[in-house]
């Protein structure tokens, strides 16, 4: 199955079921191929790099979490999409956060 339709319904069956170790390659391999894409609006990409960072967070990768959430944010899509991902948008600076303090010694009750 090379079609990214099969692979991205194969990443979130793994995300869904907390399988991170199987959920992150597949996110990986998902926004290589997004990001070449020429009608690349983004959307793709910034939901590939959110899943990437709640994976990251999950495994205790605060650095990577943080990194992925930076590179989410860091994106500048068209205003269509940017509303669209008002919300993931949000989540990422949580997430932020979350890593900030957690790389600070504080331990978060979620």
């Amino acid at each position: 199955p090379e079609s990214r339709f099969f692979l991205w319904t194969l990443a979130e069956i793994y995300y869904r079921s907390e399988q991170w170790d199987a959920a992150l390659p597949r996110y990986r391999e998902l926004l290589e191929a997004v990001q070449v894409l020429p009608e690349n609006n983004h959307y793709n990409e910034i939901n590939c790099l959110l899943h990437l960072a709640e994976i990251h967070f999950q495994r205790g990768e605060f650095e990577q979490a943080e990194a992925r959430a930076l590179d989410l944010l860091a994106l500048r899509p068209e205003e269509i999409v940017w509303k669209r991902t008002d919300r993931k948008r949000e989540r990422a600076r949580e997430l932020i956060d979350m890593c900030r303090r957690e790389k600070a010694g504080e331990r978060l009750v979620q």
